[in-house]
């Protein structure tokens, strides 16, 4: 059975949410990624990944 995870404050800057995060060139856009579901989970939106 697949297991997922909610983001919250509390874990989003530890868990991974991009295949590019591997990729330093990329971490400015997974920051702005990470910032905006942020922003987003103050208006009560609820984000999901599957933990794999």
């Amino acid at each position: 059975m697949n297991e997922y995870i909610n983001l919250d404050e509390k874990n989003i800057d530890e868990e991974h949410i991009c295949c590019a995060i591997g990729d330093p060139k990329h971490q400015d856009g997974v920051d702005k990624k990470k910032e905006w579901i942020k922003s987003k989970l103050k208006d009560g939106h609820v984000f999901r990944k599957l933990n794999a």
